[in-house]
């Protein structure tokens, strides 16, 4: 009698844990949408951020580009202007420098987080992780909005 009591309590046990399963595993998955929303934002990051693939960018980014980083341009092409003159073009690869440790998308946004080590500026010596967020708002399959975690003049944050 303990043994089918056991049975039954483990059998409900288990069918719990396979819905909540279930259930995340529905709320992680991508539409088709999404998964280009997704692909094409990991591209523009790869390929035209870190690799500085400038003429690659109207393949990404929409020419009215909303950019709400306040130290940067609005605009494709004026934003892609200033990088220029930081940035020289390196050998495109195919994976990223910085691969994001989060990408998170849902309908036409995008999320990512990326990890790095700076230097502690009151102890050089010393390192820190850093994180850093970029979301994309793509519409017609270009990246059409920027938000960032990017500190703007006089230390406000975006």
């Amino acid at each position: 009698m303990a043994k089918r009591i056991i049975h039954k309590r483990v059998c409900v046990i288990g069918g719990f844990v396979l819905g909540a399963c279930a259930l995340l595993v529905a709320q992680f998955t991508l539409t088709p949408d999404e998964q280009k929303n997704q692909e094409l934002v990991l591209n523009l990051y790869r390929d035209v951020l870190q690799y500085h693939h400038f003429e690659l960018a109207p393949k990404y980014m929409a020419a009215d580009y909303i950019q709400h980083n306040p130290t940067r341009p609005q605009g494709r092409d004026p934003f892609i202007e200033e990088l220029k003159t930081q940035f020289k073009p390196e050998p495109l690869q195919p994976e990223m420098k910085n691969k994001p440790a989060l990408v998170i998308t849902k309908g036409d946004i995008v999320l990512m987080m990326t990890t790095r080590q700076v230097k502690d500026v009151k102890d050089p010596s010393k390192t820190y992780e850093l994180n850093h967020f970029e979301m994309i708002r793509v519409q017609n399959g270009l990246a059409q909005e920027h938000w960032d975690n990017s500190i703007g003049p006089g230390g406000t944050r975006n």
